[in-house]
């Protein structure tokens, strides 16, 4: 699988040049909480041949550094193979108010799912974080058709892997073992005595 290209914003000020420090703060907001309409994010992750909106497909990555040591993408050339338009020769202190203009390119992977709403697909590519782990991790990573198709955007390590299951989760499980027993016990399929059941809404710590 192509190599993905992890793309920071290029932020300017209309007042002076922007420190390496006041760039990773802005590359740090979270813009999914701002007001501001059409507030692009601080990076985007490409890779040539990923789907993006509209049905377009990503062929060429330009990318450049600004000043701060920081990597943006000056341009992207994306290919719609169903489009029937054709384009020939494309190529902490005191407090005031700033104005920054944000440069990005305009392009989105072509969908995202939870790992709820991922189950039971198969998929040619997957780009995922695997830091949530546990089943979560599982089901996501078991999304891709072939090992080449998976892309994991970050390092993950067995302990990120092999979280402990959650307790909610637990206490639903041994709530059912508990019914099952004493089920098989009544009608004489298992030798035993009846066990208490767990209450599976209960705030008690389980094992």
């Amino acid at each position: 699988m192509p190599a993905v290209i992890v793309c920071a914003v290029l932020d300017k000020l209309s007042s002076h040049e922007l420190s390496h420090a006041e760039r990773e703060t802005l590359l740090r907001l979270n813009v999914a909480t701002m007001k501001a309409a059409r507030v692009l994010p601080g990076y985007v992750m490409l890779f040539e041949g990923m789907p993006v909106i509209l049905w377009g497909v990503v062929r060429k990555i330009f990318t450049a550094v600004c000043p701060a040591g920081f990597m943006y993408t000056s341009c992207v050339l994306v290919e719609f193979p169903h489009s029937k338009v054709h384009l020939s020769d494309c190529a902490e202190g005191k407090q005031e108010k700033i104005c920054v203009t944000r440069h990005q390119v305009p392009i989105q992977p072509a969908f995202a799912v939870m790992g709820h709403s991922a189950q039971g697909k198969t998929l040619p590519q997957v780009l995922i974080n695997l830091h949530e782990g546990g089943f979560a991790a599982y089901v996501a990573a078991s999304r891709a058709q072939t090992r080449k198709g998976l892309c994991i955007t970050q390092p993950v390590t067995v302990d990120f892997l092999n979280k402990r299951i959650p307790s909610d989760l637990l206490a639903e499980v041994q709530h059912f073992e508990a019914i099952e027993h004493n089920t098989l016990v009544k009608h004489g399929l298992c030798q035993g005595p009846f066990v208490p059941v767990p209450d599976a809404e209960s705030e008690q710590t389980l094992t």
